[in-house]
């Protein structure tokens, strides 16, 4: 049986050694029909999809889709000339929901999975459409915020809620738009800009001890604005060890003038949670510390025909872990040994993990029209380094910062990674084509080209879609290095790949939106923890090969007037997707461990005139399962159903907020013996100054 040893990656679908499982596709495969390899069953949604479309391509108003202006490809455009499928997330959406970190509201789409370990921003894996947090890009303004320790990090975003403008979605893999990370989606997350003169302070309080402070100001002058705004959330928990606070700090300084507009941000964030068996029921009182600082620097203009897009980043992420949590009441060194009552750790625990990751990077992107096509080139640039005392290569030893004394950082690693693109947008009559190549180097793992298509054809207030992209993304240090407390990485990991396909529909009529898309993701070499029947080792290993299809829709509501005075708004969604694997024979902790059915529903309610209702609903089941502290046998994902409300009192600049999430105090868990909090009541408001 397999060990975890570094001489092999592992094909866990046949139990045995494979050697190198990793190859690059012929670029001649992305010219495959798409879905050609689809079963009938498959067939049958993707025929479904297509007399649903056709059916409701017939069915016309004339409202408008609202123009709005976003990242489309290489390229700033309107939503409205996109031939990408994106969803956008405003911040009234945020403003009116039950939620205090933006990723939690992301949870009630229907193809987004927000795996918990806590709720509040504690820690949460975002993934899109079955894909693990690992092969989802996260981006601040467009900049990547994937961290090259663990992707656990990529959500350590330093800025209070009320500075969020939105979130783009991006629903399917498009390495060739975003580089690598975007092997199942990407999530951009957009800020607020300070071009206007405001403030605005929030108090809230609740249950567990909960509590949450934030403020901010803004100016702006003469084309020229500033901004500062922090925030400070705790609460002592809702079962032993789930307690945490969290404090942030953030700046931004913009320029407008008549050609363009560039600007800055810069934030730190300091966190501390306890991790009740967060990676591992083995070791149930772990806790955690991170310190996450950055600065990014953005600008666009236009001059005619040309658009010249860029950023430059640095982001420094510092992650204290302790599998023992230490503290007062918790485990204290003594001597040697970390010792709380009669409970003493293993000899093998000398002591605590210390990561240090630094990324730099930076793109610069040019475009110009001619005639019906828009041609973009650029290039992209990103450094990853990490000190560790546990992750890396040996190497100099220095002292932690910050760390208590003796702590010491012994190993670390390097690699770059440069990016090439050429794409080309067609715009005719009613048609969008975008098509592009990625060439890309990186210094550990070698040269790939990454391809990729999208179409659109919109018919008066609806619109067909279609793509087909290749994506990929590398092994993170700890997928490589890890070797600590059962769980074992391995250096002969390879890059991760796989085709993309997407096929649907969008259709306004009247005041209905109807959204409706079948999907599949071919993926090779993918990067998994797994753990094998009788075995107590998590191991790093490739799954040779996985193919993951479904379908899921949209439906919403905005009546003109409010349905029985009441009624603004109401949506529903759904997520219907399988995989031609199953972890049979061995525990999958995250490839194989997704979303399979999920149902959405979503309301809007005017209950007097200045009183306000929003309900968040959802119902789901993952597919997969996990071990019990023990058992040797896998136990399934139950159902899961969430309700989250919020009441909002809207006084000209005050609003008065009470809330509960989890209304039905359901057992809920996203990975397996975490629990999540049970129902959970908040009350508080926030103040709002000028435009």
């Amino acid at each position: 049986m397999p060990t975890g040893s570094d001489n092999y990656c592992f094909n866990v679908f046949k139990r045995e050694p494979t050697g190198s499982l990793f190859f690059w596709y012929h670029l001649n495969h992305l010219y495959y029909p798409i879905f050609v390899s689809l079963q009938p069953m498959r067939k049958g949604i993707l025929s479904i999809v297509l007399l649903l479309s056709a059916g409701l391509i017939i069915a016309q108003d004339t409202l408008s889709i609202d123009t709005l202006m976003l990242f489309d490809g290489r390229t700033r455009g309107n939503i409205n000339r996109s031939a990408r499928m994106l969803t956008l997330v405003n911040s009234k959406d945020l403003q009116k929901a039950p939620v205090h970190s933006v990723e939690d509201y992301l949870d009630y789409l229907p193809w987004l999975d927000l795996r918990s370990r806590g709720g509040l921003g504690v820690q949460g894996d975002l993934s899109v459409r079955g894909g693990n947090y690992e092969q989802t890009l996260i981006m601040l303004d467009g900049v990547p915020m994937s961290d090259a320790q663990t992707g656990h990090h990529n959500l350590n975003m330093p800025l209070p809620q009320e500075l969020y403008s939105g979130a783009e979605i991006s629903a399917n893999g498009a390495s060739r738009i975003y580089g690598p990370k975007a092997m199942s989606g990407a999530v951009n997350f957009t800020t607020q800009l300070p071009d206007r003169n405001g403030a605005f302070a929030s108090v809230f309080g609740g249950e567990n001890g909960f509590n949450r402070l934030a403020a901010g100001a803004s100016a702006y002058r003469n084309g020229w604005g500033v901004g500062l705004s922090g925030q400070r959330i705790a609460h002592d928990g809702y079962i032993k060890n789930t307690d945490m606070e969290q404090n942030n700090l953030f700046g931004q300084i913009y320029r407008k003038d008549k050609v363009g507009k560039i600007w800055a941000n810069a934030g730190i964030g300091n966190k501390r949670f306890g991790a009740q068996n967060f990676y591992s029921s083995r070791f149930p009182l772990q806790q955690e510390y991170t310190q996450t600082r950055m600065i990014n620097v953005h600008w666009e203009y236009q001059w005619g025909k040309w658009q010249w897009v860029g950023n430059s980043y640095y982001r420094y992420n510092h992650d204290r872990f302790e599998l023992y949590r230490e503290g007062e009441g918790w485990f204290i060194k003594t001597g040697s040994r970390y010792v709380m009552g009669k409970d003493t750790a293993p000899s093998w625990y000398a002591g605590h993990n210390y990561h240090q990751s630094v990324n730099r990077g930076g793109m610069t992107n040019i475009s110009r029209k001619f005639g019906i096509h828009t041609v973009a080139l650029g290039l992209e640039y990103r450094s990853e380094f990490i000190r560790s005392n546990v992750l890396g290569e040996p190497g100099d030893t220095l002292s932690v910062p910050f760390g208590p004394e003796g702590a010491r950082f012994t190993r670390s690693a390097r690699r770059e990674n440069w990016s090439g693109y050429l794409e080309d947008k067609i715009q005719w009559k009613d048609w969008v084509v975008s098509g592009g190549i990625l060439f890309n180097h990186n210094s550990a793992f070698g040269n790939g080209i990454f391809p990729g298509i999208e179409m659109a054809k919109k018919m008066g207030n609806s619109k067909i879609f279609a793509s087909v992209n290749k994506s990929f993304r590398f092994p993170t240090y700890t997928d490589l290095y890890y070797n600590i407390g059962g769980a074992k990485g391995s250096k002969l990991l390879k890059p991760e790949e796989a085709i993309c396909y997407e096929l649907g529909s969008q259709v306004r009529f009247k005041q209905h939106l109807f959204r409706l898309a079948a999907f599949s993701r071919d993926g090779h070499n993918l990067i998994d923890w797994v753990r094998f029947t009788g075995s107590a080792v998590d191991s790093a290993a490739n799954l040779t090969k996985v193919f993951y299809y479904g379908v899921d829709g949209y439906w919403e509501y905005t009546p003109q007037k409010p349905i029985a005075k009441v009624l603004q708004r109401i949506s529903a969604g759904f997520l219907i997707m399988n995989a031609d694997k199953k972890s049979e024979g061995f525990e999958s902790n995250y490839a194989l461990d997704f979303i399979g059915r999920k149902f959405t529903l979503q309301g809007d309610w005017k209950l007097h005139k200045r009183v306000n209702l929003t309900t968040l609903a959802y119902l789901q089941k993952r597919i997969g399962g996990y071990k019990l502290p023990g058992s040797t046998m896998e136990t399934a994902y139950p159902y899961a159903l969430a309700m989250d409300v919020r009441l909002t009192a809207n006084l000209k600049k005050l609003n008065l907020f009470a809330e509960a999430t989890n209304v039905f105090d359901s057992p809920m868990m996203d990975l397996g013996n975490v629990q999540l909090p049970g129902r959970w009541v908040k009350a508080g408001l926030i103040a709002r100054l000028g435009n």
